[in-house]
Order: C-alpha cells, then structure tokens, then sequence
C-alpha cells in the first residue's frame, strides 16, 4: 500500500510519470524514441564516410544489376551501334546527323566498351560513373556550409525524381551531370579560395565537358554566371579569374558547330514538340516519384511535433546568397531548355533540362535547416526517409528481355515488317538472331509525314543503315519484292504508326492474323496495279 500511494504521489505532483502512466519502463522508451534522431544524426556527422562508403556500395550494386538486365531501349541501341564505329568514321556520322548527341559523350562510351565489351553494362558504365560523381559532387557542396547529414540529403534526392533512370541509360545525360556537378564544387572552391588554381582549372575543364557530352549543359554555365554576378555585386569586385574559366569552357564549342547544324534539321514529333502541355508533362514526370518520399517527410514531422521535439536553434542557412541564386537559376533549367527550343528547332524534352535537379537537390536544404530551428528532427528524418526510398529503388526488381511471343511463332516463309521505327530498333538489336535476321521497317519520308506530320523517324534510320547492320527498306522496293509480308505492332509509340494506315489507303488487303494483350500480328498482301 505505501509503494502504491508513494506513486500516487509522484504522479500527482506532475512528474513525467504522470504524464506517461505508472509504468517507467514506457517513458523511458519514450524519450529513447524522442531522442533516437538526434543521436543518430549527431552519429552521421561523426562517421559520413561510413555512409558514403556505404551509398556507393549501393549505388554501384543497384544500377549495375539494372543495367545489366534491362534491354537497350531505341536511343540507347543508336549508342550501342556509334560506338562501333572508328573515330574518322563516328565523326562523319555525326556530321550527317544519325545522332544528335555530342562526340565526347560517344568517345567516352566506345573507351569503356573497347575495354569490357558491348554488354548493356558495358554500354551504361559512363552514366553510371556520371551519376555517382553528381551525388559526390552534391555531397561534397552542400557538406562545406552544412552538416554531413545535409550533404547526404542531397546526394540522395535525385533518386526521388524522374532523374534517376538516366544515371543508368547509355546516352549522354548521366556522365554529362558528373562534370556538372565537378563544376559546381570548382567553382565553389574557387570563390572561396580552395586551392584556387586546381578549383579554376577544374572548373573550365568539367564545364567543358559537360557541354561537350550534352549541349544544353550550357544552362550550368549560365546558372554559375548568374550566382558569380551577384557574387561580384557583393563584393564590389569582379574575380576576373572566375569568369576567364567561364569563357574558356566555350572555346571548344564551336568545333561542334557542324554537328549541331546537323542537328538542327529534326523538328521531332507531337510527344516532342515545346509546347505549355509538353513543359506541364516534362515536369511532372519529374517531380511525380517525389510526391510519396515528401509526404513521408511531412508526415513524420507532424507526428514529432505532435509529441512535442524541443526547440533547438540551427540558426540562418549558411549558404552563401550566391549559392542560393545559383540553386534558383539551376532549378529554372527546365524553363530555360524550353525557351532554347522555342527559339531553336522546336523540340523540347524533360532531358534537355535535366541540370535542374542541382537546383531542386540544394534549394531544400535551407528549409529544413531552418525548420530545425523547431524541429530538430527535420534533417534526420528527411534523410532516413531519402534512404528508404533510394534503397528501393536501388533493389527493385528489373525483368530482362523477351522476345515478343508473336515473333516467335510468326510463319519463317514471309517477311515481318515492324511497324514502329523504335520498337523496330529494340527489337533488332535486342531480339534473338534468329529472330532480329527477319525483322524489317519501311522508309518513306512522304507516307510518314502525310499521316504523323514528320520525317525524323524515316531520315535517322536511312542515315543510320548506312553505318549500322539494320534492314530499313524504301516502301516503294520492298513492295514491289514482297507480295506478302507480315507486320507487326506493339502497344507504345503509338504516334509513330503510320504503314497500316497508308497501306489501307493504297488497297493493300490487310487482316488481323493473332493478337495478344500487348500485341498484334497482322498479314497484308498487295493487290494487282497497287504501289
């Protein structure tokens, strides 16, 4: 009875005991679970390097096993095929256009394959290096003003975007970002002083380079610009060493001057177009993988506050203002590729402007150090919440190619004609021998522009067959060879589809011989007196 009453006492004088029941064991492990956060990130801050080390691992597991079993998507079999060539010979193919993406980038990839290989990994390498040198170079940035646990936050907010697929994807975006993100950190050191003459070199050189592997990287020369201006504005003084590198990182871009003419020839199609609708669809294939991880984040906060964090003062973002102008200029990227191409050639893709994921990775950083001002738990649980999601992403299952069951089974005495130029060159590079030796597409500049408003498609593969293996044939000849052929459809790039359409039109007797869920296999014989 006393035990009891001595209790009663306790609690009556409102101790926590009496906040949290009559057992201790409770509160204690809730304060355990209050503080669990603040120890784990005053541990992070100890031992970043363990997370480093550890991300890496990942991160190198991750997007090697991806890379190794997801098939060659078009773009990336136009890779496979330009780093085959000879450098006198991939020179003149990009002098013609067969590919509109940079020397460098096509250099780096044919270095990588000569010593592993053509295997899809092989091929991916150079974006899956690019990537990792993006997320150091954000870790490196953003660990010089902040915390380590912040730097961690931003090299992971990446993979909570629609940018993560291209840090393994054989084409030039993600190697592209990792000279960025060198540039930024350069540029960093260089404004403050950290061994100045490495930091300009670096910065002019990785500049270089990233406009050289992909040419709207321009717009991180412009975001540096933009923050080196206020920089000079704050200062008084005008650092003209800084801006000697920014200059320098140009010099090389007129060489590029005839690819880019070439370039400039391809007007892409609907899906491409720079329109209000395609700028809403490029950012929201963006932004959309990050609805889920920041309403975890909110989430979380709430439910800290609700059992009440202790304030702690962080105080003011130590960002420099500069750096934060360069995170706002950086984030508008998307923006300023849509107006390029408004004044280009019209064509407009979430890619273009894929730099801003610098901008989008730095510019919260300054929010959750503030509102650790009330909430200390903010950077903590961010960060637990970012690598719950990198680590699913990481680990997600990929399945690899099969080979379309209507191909396999087609009839071996008739031609298959692939009615999509995209799907026609997955399936060629990717399908079986056996397979990929039947498989044709048909070129005509004219039917494709009459029913899709285009001859991108058609020129690239007429430019393509003749440094590659690909059986693209004029309509009109195969035609007239072939009175019987089959031609099979697939269920994407439907706004690329127009053979069916024009052979109905021309009195070709077309009929549906299989379908499946996400194919169909039709047969179609010409008639006397057509074509």
């Amino acid at each position: 009875m006393g035990g009891r009453r001595d209790r009663f006492m306790r609690a009556s004088s409102g101790s926590p005991i009496a906040a949290h029941g009559d057992k201790p064991w409770r509160y204690a492990v809730f304060e355990r679970a209050k503080g669990f956060p603040e120890h784990l990130a005053n541990w992070l801050n100890q031992r970043s390097r363990v997370f480093l080390l550890c991300f890496s691992v990942l991160y190198l597991f991750g997007t090697g096993l991806i890379a190794s079993r997801r098939f060659l998507w078009a773009d990336e079999v136009l890779t496979a095929y330009m780093a085959r060539l000879s450098i006198p010979q991939l020179w003149s193919a990009l002098k013609t256009g067969v590919d509109i993406e940079p020397p460098l980038f096509h250099l780096i990839t044919r270095g990588f394959t000569s010593i592993f290989g053509y295997s899809p990994l092989a091929l991916r390498a150079p974006a899956i290096v690019g990537g990792w040198l993006m997320c150091i170079s954000l870790y490196v940035f953003v660990s010089r003003k902040m915390r380590p646990s912040y730097g961690l936050i931003a090299m992971l907010i990446p993979f909570v975007t629609g940018v993560a697929r291209y840090t393994y994807e054989a084409r030039c975006y993600g190697i592209a970002l990792g000279f960025s993100g060198v540039a930024l950190v350069c540029w960093q050191g260089a404004a403050e002083h950290r061994r100045r003459r490495f930091s300009l070199i670096g910065l002019a050189i990785c500049l270089a380079a990233a406009i050289a592997c992909q040419y709207y990287m321009f717009l991180v020369l412009m975001s540096i610009a933009v923050g080196e201006i206020l920089r000079s504005i704050s200062r008084a003084q005008t650092d003209r060493s800084v801006w000697i590198a920014l200059a320098a990182a140009v010099i090389p871009l007129p060489l590029h001057f005839p690819f880019i003419r070439a370039a400039m020839t391809f007007h892409g199609g609907d899906w491409s177009t720079a329109t209000g609708f395609t700028l809403l669809t490029a950012y929201e294939i963006f932004l959309a993988p990050a609805i889920l991880p920041a309403a975890a984040i909110v989430t979380s906060l709430a439910v800290c506050d609700h059992f009440g964090a202790t304030a702690k003062p962080a105080g003011n973002s130590p960002f420099s203002p500069w750096e934060i102008l360069l995170g706002f200029a950086l984030a508008s990227s998307l923006a300023g590729a849509f107006l390029v191409a408004k004044l280009t050639n019209g064509i407009f893709t979430l890619r273009y402007g894929i730099c801003l994921i610098f901008g989008f990775a730095l510019l919260p950083l300054p929010v959750i150090w503030r509102y650790d001002r009330i909430r200390p738990l903010a950077g903590t649980l961010s960060l637990i919440v970012l690598a719950g999601f990198f680590t699913l992403h990481m680990l997600r299952y990929q399945s690899r190619f099969q080979t379309p069951p209507l191909l396999l089974t087609a009839s071996h005495s008739s031609a298959i004609v692939i009615e999509d130029p995209l799907d026609f060159m997955e399936l060629a590079y990717n399908a079986p021998p056996q397979v990929a030796s039947r498989l044709y597409y048909l070129i005509s500049q004219q039917e494709s522009i009459r029913y899709t408003g285009t001859d991108d498609d058609e020129r690239g593969l007429l430019l393509l067959r003749r440094w590659a293996p690909i059986q693209a044939e004029p309509l009109n000849e195969f035609l007239n060879e072939h009175k019987r052929i089959l031609i099979w459809r697939g269920n994407k790039y439907q706004d690329r589809r127009w053979l069916l359409r024009s052979l109905i039109d021309h009195g070709t007797t077309v009929t549906l011989a299989q379908k499946s869920d996400s194919e169909r296999l039709f047969i179609a014989i010409r008639q006397p007196g057509t074509w």
